[in-house]
């Protein structure tokens, strides 16, 4: 990424994955499918069960959203209702994709479908898409659910390679 938050080209660009308690499963099955991302040394992703015991965890996923240089929003109903989302996470993620000097990509998963139309994540671009380039939610690709995580992190290494903004 270029915005100055990466200063050595050596460093890895960092990724933070936001969700919900009760979407934890998809966050882990998202985490599974970004490992060649991370083994690769292409991405550092971080999630709030990194925290290490004792830490200050507002304050260490405020600090891990600020210095993010892809930010990856894990959404259903769930995780829209999240007091801690709607006012926290939620908020500077959006603010950071809408600042022009800001580099930060942020990249929306519908896991589990809700009335997005009418939700300011509507202005974004929504992944998975299916053959058809319809919006399908994670949950509603069945067998296929791998096809969909696969997509996902195509496009998140595709953003790693051109180092742009997506949404």
């Amino acid at each position: 990424m270029t915005d100055g938050k990466v200063a050595d080209s050596k460093s890895i660009p960092q990724l933070f994955v936001s969700y919900t308690r009760v979407d934890a499963d998809y966050c882990a099955e998202f985490c599974k499918h970004c490992s060649v991302l991370v083994d690769s040394g292409l991405v550092d992703l971080w999630y709030d069960e990194m925290l290490a015991p004792g830490a200050d965890w507002e304050k260490e996923i405020n600090t891990r959203l600020v210095k993010s240089d892809i930010i990856v929003l894990l959404i259903s109903a769930d995780y829209i209702s999240s007091e801690f989302i709607r006012s926290v996470e939620m908020p500077l993620a959006l603010r950071r994709h809408a600042d022009p000097t800001d580099d930060v990509a942020v990249v929306p998963v519908l896991i589990r479908n809700f009335l997005y139309e009418v939700h300011d994540l509507s202005k974004l671009n929504i992944l998975p898409k299916d053959e058809n380039r319809r919006l399908r939610p994670v949950n509603r690709w069945g067998e296929f659910k791998d096809d969909a995580w696969t997509q996902v992190v195509q496009r998140i290494y595709n953003l790693l390679s051109k180092g742009q903004k997506d949404g």
